[in-house]
């Protein structure tokens, strides 16, 4: 969900598509440490983003891989664990790590309601909104 909502608020910031962004020299890619490759996001995460405006119907998992931590310029974990696995494979990643909310973990909700990815999108929006308000972009 983080991955959608990101590439809409960057594509709305720089006035493209967000399939688009990589014209624009921005990718925003989503990989996950214990992923299934290639699955699907619920249907759930898939209507929450919607209703902000974002798509995740082409969203398939991938793992993170030492390859994707270097390239990347800045890493949002959703989790202390996460932060932990991603400087366990790249210890000097850590100046890049920020936990997507600053006071508490954001726990994977699969297997929750409705509800529940509708809240924890909205949570997302704000949060991603926030941290990417003042970064400089290509």
């Amino acid at each position: 969900m983080a991955q959608a909502l990101a590439k809409k608020i960057l594509a709305d910031r720089l006035g493209v598509e967000p399939a688009d962004l990589d014209k624009k020299g921005v990718e925003v890619i989503s990989a996950g440490t214990v992923p299934m490759p290639g699955m699907r996001a619920t249907p759930q995460a898939v209507e929450a983003v919607k209703a902000l405006g974002a798509d995740l119907t082409q969203h398939r998992a991938r793992p993170l891989t030492v390859e994707l931590i270097n390239q990347a310029d800045l890493i949002f974990t959703m989790t202390s664990r996460h932060a932990r696995s991603v400087t366990a494979m790249v210890p000097s990643a850590a100046e890049k790590l920020e936990n997507l909310d600053p006071e508490r973990d954001i726990e994977d909700p699969v297997g929750g309601d409705q509800e529940l990815y509708h809240s924890l999108a909205a949570q997302m929006l704000t949060f991603l909104e926030a941290k990417l308000r003042n970064r400089t972009l290509p």
